[in-house]
């Protein structure tokens, strides 16, 4: 995982109140229905690991929806519905990739 991106990450899991929601942009706010939440990228039911590269801190509603989704079926997901987190997903999706942090798009390698 690139320095900056754990680094990123470290800051999020520490200090999450007030953050935005990488999905929502919404500000989390522990104890409330905001609350953040550690989302697994690649869902481990699928095969995601534990590293930090495959971990978010998201908010509880974005990480319910989410599920057992894939980023990019959580897109698909979202631009089926013309919900305007699409877009943002879809930037998450293309910096992680830039970043080649773990995306992992059924039928590669």
């Amino acid at each position: 995982m690139p320095d900056w991106l754990d680094s990123w990450m470290t800051t999020r899991a520490a200090e999450p109140e007030g953050q935005p929601c990488p999905y929502c942009e919404r500000s989390m706010v522990p104890g409330t229905s905001r609350e953040p939440t550690t989302e697994h990228v690649y869902p481990r039911v699928l095969g995601g690991t534990l590293s930090g590269g495959n971990k978010l801190i998201v908010c509880l509603p974005c990480n319910n929806e989410k599920g057992r989704m894939t980023l990019p079926d959580f897109l698909g997901y979202l631009r089926e519905r013309g919900d305007p987190r699409a877009k943002i997903v879809n930037e998450l999706i293309r910096s992680r990739t830039e970043a080649k942090v773990g995306i992992r798009i059924v039928g590669q390698a």
